[in-house]
């Protein structure tokens, strides 16, 4: 009889949970485009091309999931008829598919820089905590004109400087405080909007864009925040490598990279999801500090609530001209500053131990160069600090020894790194075994293979 490798899901408590699952069910497949009603795909609309490069673009499978959102760690994108979300890196490689227990159907979402937000074109808005798949709360909308939420963007200078977010359904557009109450209503829009986000940084701004299922079927336009008025600016987002002429458009998410530069990732519906990244603006003087360089991440072996980190200096401005100021070197660690070098050389090493970490986790550290024209581009590295728990056990086999016999033999590896790919010192308790469909479970105590 010949071994069979199964594919299964972990769940990790304070025991490592193996769980088979031998049995596979038929549905059908739902659609994957989340169209307007009222969309033109089929014209064409000018391009304003002055600041569209694109940076890159990804896919994600399966198809159906086109609103986006970052926190600048990772890109989040939502089944827009489903309950998976979806985590990518900022390289965009899809990581792992996941559920928020009490939120799904979302289409577009938003960030304010703790939680996520986003609805499932009702009226109600969803506040997410996407890093730990937790729903922290929602809030009720009442904006007039408005009859549901499938757009949404955080605009953190609405509500006299106490954030909202700019809203509406496919045709509508409007605006509400943290809280949902009303503050602009019945708003002139381009029609068929999927989604928007918010730009403080193009010139003449603040604006916000919103992206649109005419035209080629996925068109982004300018909507000056001052003027409460759409400019007439225009891009049309056929130019991403990839793009089919049966795409529409998506959500819309922007934020600040690693090189300083304020980008917009927009997310195209088709099959596969298409995602492109533009460049929008820079946010970093050219002769700020160049990113430093060599940046490495070092936990302390033992599990002890330590890390070194590492790194070279920048030796040219932000525009590749060499460098010839450099006031200090800082560091971050989950957007705090905890460390400044006063004294930095210009091309040199850099070193500081981060022996004050409070408790294990998964941390990011920000090592940024600092001068007369500012802070330069930041460099981003993370890891697990501490004791982690216990990784993926490796080559779980299913063997039926007994020919003619219902009975199975699980054997497998034990896992050797860490869950988050720490330190694992402490021995393993056990292990849970559940076996689907019929979730017996059966428990292992101690070591075993």
């Amino acid at each position: 009889m010949k071994k069979r490798k199964i594919l299964f899901n972990i769940i990790l408590s304070v025991l490592f949970i193996p769980s088979v699952c031998i049995c596979l069910f038929a549905q059908k497949v739902p659609t994957t485009i989340d169209l307007s009603p009222t969309a033109d795909i089929n014209g064409t609309t000018a391009s304003n091309k002055y600041m569209w490069d694109i940076l890159f673009t990804f896919t994600g499978t399966p198809a159906g999931h086109p609103g986006v959102e970052t926190d600048g760690i990772n890109i989040y994108t939502a089944k827009w008829n489903g309950d998976n979300f979806y985590r990518f890196d900022m390289e965009g490689n899809q990581l792992e598919t996941f559920q928020v227990p009490g939120a799904g159907s979302i289409r577009d979402m938003a960030y304010d820089g703790t939680y996520f937000y986003g609805s499932n074109a009702n009226m109600t808005i969803f506040i997410m905590d996407l890093a730990n798949e937790t729903l922290i709360g929602t809030i009720p909308v009442t904006c007039g004109g408005v009859s549901g939420v499938r757009h949404i963007a955080y605009d953190p200078g609405l509500d006299g400087g106490n954030g909202g977010f700019w809203i509406g359904n496919w045709n509508e557009l409007g605006a509400i405080t943290m809280s949902g109450a009303q503050i602009y209503s019945i708003m002139a829009n381009p029609g068929n909007i999927y989604g928007s986000a918010y730009d403080p940084w193009t010139i003449g701004g603040p604006y916000i864009w919103t992206f649109s299922q005419i035209g080629s079927g996925s068109v982004l336009h300018q909507f000056e925040i001052a003027s409460l008025s759409f400019t007439g600016v225009t891009h049309d987002a056929s130019d991403i490598p990839g793009y089919s002429s049966t795409a529409t458009a998506g959500g819309l998410a922007t934020y600040i990279n690693a090189d300083g530069v304020f980008s917009m990732i927009v997310g195209i519906q088709q099959n596969p999801n298409l995602y492109g990244v533009y460049e929008i603006a820079l946010t970093v003087d050219l002769l700020a500090p160049g990113p430093p360089t060599n940046v490495t991440f070092t936990p302390d072996a033992g599990g002890a609530l330590e890390v070194v980190l590492n790194w070279t200096c920048p030796s040219v401005q932000y525009n590749g001209s060499p460098l010839t100021d450099l006031d200090e070197m800082r560091v971050y660690r989950d957007e705090i500053l905890i460390y400044t070098d006063t004294d930095p050389t210009i091309g040199g090493t850099g070193t500081y131990t981060d022996a004050t970490v409070p408790a294990t986790g998964n941390y990011i550290y920000t090592i940024v160069g600092y001068n007369d024209h500012g802070e330069g581009p930041r460099i981003y590295v993370s890891g697990w600090i501490g004791e982690d728990f216990p990784g993926a056990v490796e080559n779980l086999w299913l063997e039926q020894v007994s020919p003619n016999v219902l009975s199975g033999t699980l054997t497998w590896d034990n896992p050797t790194i860490g869950l988050n790919g720490g330190v694992v010192n402490n021995p393993i308790l056990g292990y849970h075994i559940t076996r689907n469909p019929d979730n017996v479970v059966f428990e292992l105590a101690g070591i075993a293979t």
